[in-house]
C-alpha cells in the first residue's frame, strides 16, 4: 500500500496475505424416499488438507419450512429428516471449518407416497387351497410393482411364499395362520399388512357297508364310530360303476 500526503511525501508497506482455500460441501441420500419414514442424509464434505483446519460446523435445511439443524464438531453431521408432506424439497448443506472458510451445496429431493397394503381371503379347510386376493389402495403413489406373500406356513417349504398379485396356498394342517404381504409401488415405496387366516380341520371319513350280490341291494352307512354324525352337512357317495 502506497500512500501521499498534501506534502507530497508517501510512503509505502507491504504484508503477506494468505488466501485459503475453501472446504467442498456435498451430501448423499437414502432412496427411495417415501413418506411416512425419514429420509436419511450422509455428509461428505470434505476440507483441503495443509494446515486448513477442519470442518467444524454443518447447517442442514430441509426446504420444508422446518428449523434448520446446525451440527458442531465432534457431534456426527449425518442427519434423518421425515417429511410430512409428499412434494418436491430443495435441501441445503453449509459447511464451514475451523479457518472460517465456507462452502454450500443445494439439491433436490423427491418424496412421493407410499401404497396401503391390503388383501382378502377365503379361509379354507385342511387340504384345500385358501385364496388370497390384493385389495391394495394405491394412495396416490403409482401402480404397485411386486408383491411378496409369506403364507406363515414355513413347513411348506418354498410352497409357502408367493411373489402372484392374487395367489393361492395349501394348508395341509388346521389351525391359526399369520399372513404377511408386502407391496412396492414402482416409486420404490413399500407397505406391508399382516392378518390371521384360520384353517377347518377336514371332517374324518369312513363308512361300513352290508354284504352286497349281483342284482341285490348294497347298503351303506356312514361310520358314527369314525364320524361326527353331528356335524356333517352334506354326504357325496361313489359306488365305483364307471
Amino acid at each position: 500500500l502506497s500512500v501521499g500526503d498534501t506534502n507530497n511525501c508517501l510512503y509505502s508497506v507491504s504484508h503477506q496475505v494468505e488466501v485459503r482455500p475453501h472446504p467442498v460441501a456435498f451430501f448423499s441420500y437414502d432412496t427411495p424416499n417415501c413418506l411416512g419414514s425419514p429420509v436419511s442424509f450422509t455428509d461428505l464434505s470434505t476440507n483441503p488438507g495443509g494446515g486448513q483446519g477442519y470442518i467444524n460446523q454443518w447447517v442442514w435445511t430441509f426446504g420444508d419450512g422446518s428449523p434448520a439443524d446446525t451440527i458442531y464438531f465432534p457431534d456426527s453431521p449425518n442427519v434423518n429428516h421425515k417429511y410430512a408432506n409428499e412434494g418436491t424439497y430443495v435441501i441445503t448443506l453449509s459447511v464451514m471449518n475451523s479457518r472460517n472458510c465456507s462452502d454450500t451445496y443445494i439439491t433436490t429431493v423427491n418424496v412421493t407416497k407410499p401404497p396401503v397394503a391390503d388383501f382378502t381371503f377365503t379361509s379354507g379347510c385342511e387340504d384345500d387351497a385358501a385364496t388370497f386376493t390384493d385389495f391394495t389402495d394405491l394412495d396416490g403413489g403409482g401402480q404397485v410393482t411386486s408383491w411378496n406373500w409369506d403364507f406363515g406356513d414355513p413347513g411348506s417349504g418354498t410352497n409357502n411364499f408367493s411373489t402372484d398379485e392374487n395367489p393361492e396356498h395349501t394348508y395341509v394342517t388346521s389351525g391359526y395362520y399369520t399372513v404377511t404381504l408386502i407391496v412396492t409401488n414402482f416409486n420404490g415405496c413399500s407397505d406391508t399388512v399382516q392378518k390371521q387366516l384360520f384353517v377347518s380341520p377336514a371332517p374324518e371319513a369312513e363308512f361300513i357297508s352290508s354284504a352286497g350280490c349281483v342284482n341285490s341291494e348294497t347298503y351303506f352307512w356312514a361310520d358314527s364310530t369314525v364320524i361326527d354324525v353331528n356335524s356333517i352337512d352334506s354326504y357325496s357317495w361313489s359306488f365305483g360303476e364307471g
